[in-house]
């Protein structure tokens, strides 16, 4: 059998915010693989507002304010990338290429750069743009009349079980130079479908 991967040899680069892509990104640190997450001040993390869920969900990264914008943080940017195995990313679709930072230019800076994407819509789909959270995709399922719960989710289930998702992805990826996406949708529908 093939031996063992040393997960501690790789490096990730985290592009999320909230609550799916800093779960699948802090489970990594807990396995052993060292995760560097970018967290602009200009453009904070929205869980920054709720202090004990964000030091829980990015325990043990390695956080650096970069503004994307600017070209001295744009060059500490294009090293981290040089020097990562797996960049994970949240943004709406629009963001990292109107930044420059498209697949294509990914892999010019890091030909051997595997790119995970936690989206709302799976690309191909009518919705592929639609901008959501968890709790967006909860309602959009039909979750909540699936369950006689046709007012908000106390919690959003589709936000955990994506980024436990997105952290099976990740372990696959990392010695790969390939693209993959998650939605937030897929988990809804998945729970919406095993509902009575």
């Amino acid at each position: 059998s093939p031996a063992p991967l040393d997960l501690g040899a790789f490096r990730v680069l985290d592009l999320t915010s909230l609550w799916a892509g800093p779960l699948a990104t802090r489970l990594l640190v807990d396995a052993g693989i060292p995760v560097t997450k970018v967290d602009a001040n200009c453009r904070p993390d929205g869980f920054r507002e709720r202090p004990t869920l964000y030091r829980h969900l990015n325990r043990g990264k390695t956080i650096v304010d970069l503004d994307l914008r600017a070209p001295s943080d744009r060059r500490i940017f294009e090293q981290l990338v040089a020097d990562a195995d797996l960049l994970i990313e949240s943004f709406s679709r629009r963001v990292l290429p109107n930044l420059g930072y498209d697949r294509e230019a990914l892999h010019d800076i890091n030909p051997g750069l595997a790119t995970l994407s936690i989206v709302g819509f799976p690309t191909g789909t009518a919705e592929q743009d639609w901008l959501t959270y968890g709790s967006g995709a909860h309602a959009i399922s039909g979750l909540g009349l699936r369950t006689g719960r046709a007012r908000a989710a106390a919690v959003a289930y589709p936000d955990p079980l994506t980024g436990y998702t997105a952290f099976r992805h990740a372990l696959e990826m990392l010695d790969t130079s390939d693209h993959a996406e998650v939605a937030l949708i897929d988990a809804a529908m998945a729970v919406a479908e095993a509902s009575p």
